[in-house]
């Protein structure tokens, strides 16, 4: 029967696995919508609220489970499940880092490219939804940009810094459980020489004693005969005597 506790934090585990790779295609989503400097906007507040989630909640529980598998599998040496969902975790993790920096990324691409491109009219439609920000007119067009660029930029170096640390947490934890998998196999190949070697003894000792019983039958049936033959000789002596 499993281990009550090792149940729930696989169930843990497996869930908060679940809502990152949610959120993974949440990013993505956004990625693929961000077409212009609106989207940017819009769709930055939808990336960074799913980021905060998994920062406050899943990526924490993934790191505590795995925690509790590598302690675990230290004292239950013949427990191998954490190495498989410790690679499964670092894989959804990596996934996740790569959906969050291609997102800046398109938002970093997306804004340079309106800012050098846009025509005119680009401009006057970006001065009249910007105009809420400053009503000094078209003269903030630049400002406004300016500091959306300036925001995305420290957006994404804030969040994909704190994804990467917690990525190489993750990875440093599956790197270790690997290594302790990897130190329980050389013990385990180290357990079954000895076994090998004393299964071997073991069957020697065995054909030794076979052996000795063979030659011990042999020497009682060699006694037998020798007996019967010195009993037909004595028949023999007295019958001699006696004709």
């Amino acid at each position: 029967m499993e281990d009550p506790t090792v149940a729930r934090q696989s169930a843990l585990l497996v869930e908060a696995l679940g809502a990152i790779e949610k959120a993974s295609s949440g990013i993505r989503r956004s990625t693929s919508k961000v077409v212009s400097t609106a989207d940017i906007v819009k769709e930055r507040r939808k990336v960074r609220s799913l980021i905060e989630a998994c920062t406050l909640h899943e990526v924490p529980s993934v790191q505590d489970a795995l925690r509790f598998f590598d302690r675990y599998m230290r004292l239950h040496p013949e427990f191998n499940r954490g190495m498989k969902l410790a690679g499964e975790a670092k894989s959804v993790l990596n996934s996740y880092q790569t959906a969050s920096d291609k997102f800046y990324a398109k938002c970093c691409e997306v804004e340079a490219a309106d800012r050098r491109d846009s025509s005119q009219s680009d401009a006057e439609e970006l001065t009249e939804k910007a105009s809420f920000l400053d009503p000094r007119g078209t003269s903030q067009r630049h400002e406004f940009e300016q500091n959306l660029h300036d925001d995305i930029v420290s957006e994404r170096n804030k969040e994909v810094r704190e994804i990467a640390e917690s990525v190489r947490d993750i990875h440093e934890i599956f790197v270790h459980i690997n290594e302790l998998v990897g130190e329980q196999g050389g013990q385990l190949e180290i357990i079954d020489s000895q076994v090998a070697a004393s299964e071997s003894a073991t069957r020697n000792a065995a054909d030794q004693l076979r052996m000795a019983r063979d030659a011990q039958d042999k020497s009682r049936r060699n006694q037998v005969v020798l007996l019967i033959i010195v009993v037909i000789i004595v028949g023999l002596v007295i019958a001699v005597m006696v004709s």
